[in-house]
Protein backbone atom coordinates (compact mmCIF):
# COMPACT_ATOMS: atom_id res chain seq x y z
CA UNK A 1 0.00 0.00 0.00
CA UNK A 2 1.14 3.11 -0.79
CA UNK A 3 0.03 6.82 0.57
CA UNK A 4 0.77 10.02 -0.31
CA UNK A 5 -0.72 12.66 1.92
CA UNK A 6 0.41 16.93 1.13
CA UNK A 7 -0.98 19.73 3.38
CA UNK A 8 -0.09 22.88 1.74
CA UNK A 9 -0.76 26.51 2.93
CA UNK A 10 -0.14 29.74 0.50
CA UNK A 11 0.19 31.86 3.23
CA UNK A 12 3.19 33.63 5.60
CA UNK A 13 7.02 33.45 4.71
CA UNK A 14 9.36 31.62 3.14
CA UNK A 15 10.83 34.61 1.02
CA UNK A 16 9.57 38.08 0.95
CA UNK A 17 10.22 39.00 -2.61
CA UNK A 18 12.40 38.50 -5.24
CA UNK A 19 16.30 37.24 -4.96
CA UNK A 20 17.33 39.37 -7.20
CA UNK A 21 20.59 40.40 -6.00
CA UNK A 22 20.99 38.76 -2.57
CA UNK A 23 23.48 35.84 -2.37
CA UNK A 24 21.35 34.19 0.64
CA UNK A 25 18.63 33.31 -2.04
CA UNK A 26 17.57 30.76 -4.55
CA UNK A 27 14.68 30.26 -6.81
CA UNK A 28 13.24 26.98 -6.97
CA UNK A 29 10.88 25.50 -9.51
CA UNK A 30 8.29 23.36 -9.60
CA UNK A 31 6.61 21.59 -12.32
CA UNK A 32 3.10 19.50 -12.18
CA UNK A 33 1.52 17.52 -14.93
CA UNK A 34 -2.43 16.77 -14.47
CA UNK A 35 -4.40 14.28 -16.80
CA UNK A 36 -7.97 15.35 -18.06
CA UNK A 37 -10.22 12.12 -16.42
CA UNK A 38 -11.59 10.18 -19.17
CA UNK A 39 -14.20 8.59 -16.56
CA UNK A 40 -15.59 11.78 -15.16
CA UNK A 41 -18.59 12.67 -16.66
CA UNK A 42 -18.88 16.52 -15.86
CA UNK A 43 -18.69 18.88 -19.01
CA UNK A 44 -15.43 18.91 -21.00
CA UNK A 45 -14.17 22.35 -19.96
CA UNK A 46 -15.40 21.66 -16.23
CA UNK A 47 -12.99 18.42 -16.72
CA UNK A 48 -10.01 21.23 -18.06
CA UNK A 49 -10.36 23.47 -15.38
CA UNK A 50 -10.01 20.47 -12.78
CA UNK A 51 -6.61 18.93 -14.72
CA UNK A 52 -5.16 22.66 -15.05
CA UNK A 53 -6.38 23.02 -10.70
CA UNK A 54 -4.70 19.27 -10.53
CA UNK A 55 -1.22 20.31 -12.12
CA UNK A 56 -0.93 23.67 -10.12
CA UNK A 57 -1.34 21.63 -6.85
CA UNK A 58 1.43 19.29 -8.12
CA UNK A 59 3.72 22.44 -8.74
CA UNK A 60 3.06 23.98 -5.92
CA UNK A 61 3.81 20.68 -3.87
CA UNK A 62 7.29 19.76 -5.50
CA UNK A 63 7.95 23.28 -4.14
CA UNK A 64 6.91 22.53 -0.56
CA UNK A 65 9.07 19.58 -1.25
CA UNK A 66 12.35 21.70 -2.39
CA UNK A 67 11.98 24.02 0.24
CA UNK A 68 10.84 22.34 3.48
CA UNK A 69 11.54 18.24 2.40
CA UNK A 70 9.23 15.65 3.08
CA UNK A 71 8.98 13.15 6.10
CA UNK A 72 8.91 9.45 5.02
CA UNK A 73 7.84 6.66 7.11
CA UNK A 74 8.14 3.04 6.28
CA UNK A 75 6.60 -0.28 7.53
CA UNK A 76 6.85 -3.93 6.60
CA UNK A 77 5.17 -6.58 8.31
CA UNK A 78 5.30 -10.66 7.97
CA UNK A 79 4.22 -13.52 9.03
CA UNK A 80 6.06 -16.92 9.17
CA UNK A 81 8.38 -15.65 6.78
CA UNK A 82 6.06 -14.36 4.22
CA UNK A 83 5.61 -10.81 3.70
CA UNK A 84 2.35 -9.74 4.77
CA UNK A 85 1.79 -6.16 4.56
CA UNK A 86 3.73 -3.21 3.40
CA UNK A 87 3.09 0.30 3.99
CA UNK A 88 4.78 3.57 2.76
CA UNK A 89 3.59 7.07 3.50
CA UNK A 90 5.25 10.50 2.64
CA UNK A 91 3.69 13.88 4.04
CA UNK A 92 4.76 16.89 3.25
CA UNK A 93 3.73 20.52 5.25
CA UNK A 94 4.71 23.67 4.38
CA UNK A 95 3.69 27.41 3.94
CA UNK A 96 4.63 29.10 0.90
CA UNK A 97 4.34 33.11 0.16
CA UNK A 98 5.00 34.22 -2.87
CA UNK A 99 5.00 31.25 -5.01
CA UNK A 100 4.68 32.58 -9.13
CA UNK A 101 3.41 30.60 -11.88
CA UNK A 102 5.29 30.81 -14.83
CA UNK A 103 2.71 29.10 -17.34
CA UNK A 104 -0.07 27.01 -17.01
CA UNK A 105 -0.31 24.90 -20.59
CA UNK A 106 -1.54 21.84 -22.60
CA UNK A 107 1.35 19.56 -23.20
CA UNK A 108 -0.10 17.19 -25.15
CA UNK A 109 -4.42 16.44 -25.58
CA UNK A 110 -6.10 16.04 -22.18
CA UNK A 111 -2.75 16.54 -20.23
CA UNK A 112 -1.74 19.89 -18.57
CA UNK A 113 1.62 21.40 -17.11
CA UNK A 114 2.31 23.81 -14.38
CA UNK A 115 5.55 25.69 -14.05
CA UNK A 116 5.77 27.78 -11.08
CA UNK A 117 9.02 29.20 -8.51
CA UNK A 118 9.42 30.92 -5.59
CA UNK A 119 12.55 32.83 -4.21
CA UNK A 120 13.69 31.00 -0.75
CA UNK A 121 16.36 33.11 1.72
CA UNK A 122 18.47 30.71 3.62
Amino acid sequence: MLGLSAALLVGNAVADGPCWADERCVRITGVGLAAVRPDDERPHNLKQLAAIRAAKLEAIRSLAEQAHGVTLQSRSQSEKSEMGTDSIVVESGATLKGVRFIRVEPVEPGIYQAVAELDVRY
